[in-house]
């Protein structure tokens, strides 16, 4: 049996920390949705998007104010943080507001091992130079 190594990407922080390491993956994404989509590990950790329905995407994996990051419907910020969600959610009220492995707990949790892709799917073009969606439906690392 072949066993692989995970593989850390540290990328640098813009608040409480100086580096943070993440996975490829999160890199990708991070990459495609705040980034310059070009280069991984590219990353804005307080990015910010108004979407035309009226909601906002914030922070580097551009969590949805109504979808991810919602006081009212809080189900993602349970999954992520489980009894301390209404701390997180209380003491920051967007996730771009929130520090960097805040952010990244919120991905791990999201992500779900490649099983969460979806969230991403309106970035899939530009995340799939670096992973594409195995027979399983889970979003793989090209080797």
């Amino acid at each position: 049996m072949v066993l692989k190594l995970l593989t850390i990407i540290t990328l640098a922080c813009s608040m409480e920390c100086s580096t943070i390491e993440v996975t490829p993956q999160a890199a990708a994404i991070a990459a495609c949705e705040s980034g310059n989509t070009k280069t991984l590990g590219s990353v804005s950790w307080r990015a910010s998007n108004f979407n035309d329905n009226g909601t906002v995407d914030t922070g580097a994996f551009q969590f949805n104010s109504y979808w991810m990051w919602n006081l009212e419907k809080p189900w993602m910020l349970k999954k992520a943080f489980g009894e301390q969600w209404e701390d997180v959610i209380w003491e920051y009220r967007s996730a771009g507001s929130a520090p960097e492995h805040i952010q990244y707990e919120m991905f791990r949790s999201v992500w779900n091992d490649g099983k969460g892709w979806k969230h991403w799917k309106a970035s899939q073009k530009c995340w799939s130079q670096w992973m594409y969606i195995n027979s399983d439906g889970i979003a793989t690392w090209r080797d």
